[in-house]
């Protein structure tokens, strides 16, 4: 395979979780084994010879061969192979057995967003790297779909002659793929319309597909690929993962990687809730009810008097009121955002005072909610209080920029998890 560094540097991580041993005996499995070249025996002319000399020197008691799969020569020196267990522990006693690593499968780790960040299609950083032509990025994920908009190559320059690769490892990639190409229209159903477009339109793809655990950082594959790659000159960014707050659950930790936390823009998603036959109160709050639903002067109930059904407390609220209307849930702090009621009850949806707008997500509004800051909250009760027997009126899909503040640290992603297991 004639590749240059950096595709052999893909092309290790895939074949690190792409390579799947043939199960012969209950014990083999799929190892990669880190070497050190300077114990090479002076007789063998070069290290692929004396990893293949080594594999068959191993016993075999129950006459199963080593399987030789890969041999390595940038991102570290070894090979990878299928072993029994006894192999194994015949190999790492030999002369120049640096680490073994064996297979893994793991856990895996963004219309508007170049606008946010100042990019300018005439000045600036976008024109000044040409868009980011000539540039090949490397992608490890859990797939793609090569037949997208966004990955269009047309008017795309010729593939950059450094990229002469040939890959026969059984998964397909397109190496002529641009990093984001112009979408028009794009949404998130008719939430963020506009075009969607890369970082670097004009960049190719590379994209393989894979999943790791964190290990220590002498036990996990893409920390020491990483740590060869920073020594020849190429960056490594890597997703710091979702599992936070707490201590520990930072991914990709290494000092060497470019470690990369979520954060928000400055836009969100929301509804226009307007109160009366006449509009006599209209706010906009977060939603992010995936339909375009008609809501128009629907009978909305608020159980006041009652501090349980005020709250829309579980079980609290009788089917025969609140039955085809929306529901007003006042600020509680046990019942933010308690939609089992509402639901329990088949109310046509809810409207939600609570300080937790910020913390939900797309899947929270599976139904017609309106989750609204406690502020806009007492003015809504108020207005329910005077006017009694009123409407409401609602349009969702609407999108907001130029929210503040922004960005904002996700809430999964907070300053006690920066700090890893290894204390950086």
């Amino acid at each position: 395979m004639d590749c240059s560094f950096f595709f052999k540097l893909l092309c290790f991580f895939l074949l690190l979780v792409g390579m799947s041993a043939a199960v012969v005996a209950d014990d083999r499995r799929t190892y990669i084994i880190h070497v050190d070249k300077s114990a090479m025996p002076s007789p063998f002319p070069d290290h692929h010879s004396w990893y293949m000399s080594t594999l068959s020197s191993l016993s075999s008691p129950n006459g199963v061969l080593p399987t030789h799969l890969y041999t390595y020569n940038h991102v570290l020196d070894g090979f990878s192979a299928v072993l029994s267990q006894s192999q194994l522990d015949q190999l790492e006693k030999m002369p120049g057995h640096v680490a073994t690593y064996p297979e893994t499968f793991g856990k895996l780790q963004t219309t508007h967003a170049p606008k946010f960040l100042g990019l300018e299609p005439n000045v600036g950083l976008w024109p000044a790297t040409n868009f980011g032509d000539d540039m090949i990025i490397g992608v490890l994920d859990t797939g793609i779909w090569p037949e997208s908009e966004s990955f269009r190559d047309d008017e795309m320059p010729p593939v950059p002659e450094r990229w002469r690769c040939i890959c026969e490892s059984g998964v397909e990639f397109n190496s002529s793929n641009s990093a984001g190409s112009p979408v028009q229209d794009a949404s998130y159903f008719n939430y963020a319309k506009g075009t969607a477009i890369g970082m670097a339109p004009k960049a190719r793809l590379a994209m393989y597909k894979l999943g790791f655990k964190e290990t220590a950082f002498e036990q996990n594959p893409i920390a020491v690929a990483a740590f060869t790659a920073m020594e020849k000159g190429i960056t490594v960014v890597c997703a710091a993962g979702n599992r936070g707050p707490h201590d520990f659950t930072i991914l990709n930790g290494a000092p060497w990687i470019t470690t990369i936390g979520a954060g928000t823009i400055d836009r969100d998603y929301a509804a226009e809730v307007t109160l009366g036959d006449y509009g006599d109160l209209t706010v906009s709050e977060k939603s992010v009810y995936p339909l375009d639903l008609l809501v128009s002067r629907v009978p909305i109930y608020f159980g006041h008097g009652n501090r349980s059904k005020e709250i829309c407390d579980d079980y609290s609220l009788d089917p025969k009121d609140v039955a085809g209307k929306y529901v007003f849930c006042d600020f509680s702090e046990s019942f933010g955002f308690n939609t089992f009621e509402t639901d329990r009850v088949g109310a046509a949806g809810a409207i939600f005072s609570t300080d937790s707008a910020m913390f939900l997500y797309p899947s929270d509004f599976n139904n017609p909610y309106v989750a609204v800051i406690q502020e806009v909250g007492n003015s809504i009760k108020d207005y329910l209080i005077k006017a009694k027997n009123t409407t409401v009126s609602i349009k969702f899909q609407l999108t907001v920029l130029g929210t503040k503040p922004a960005p904002i640290v996700a809430n999964f992603f907070r300053e006690n998890q920066i700090v890893n297991r290894h204390g950086y």
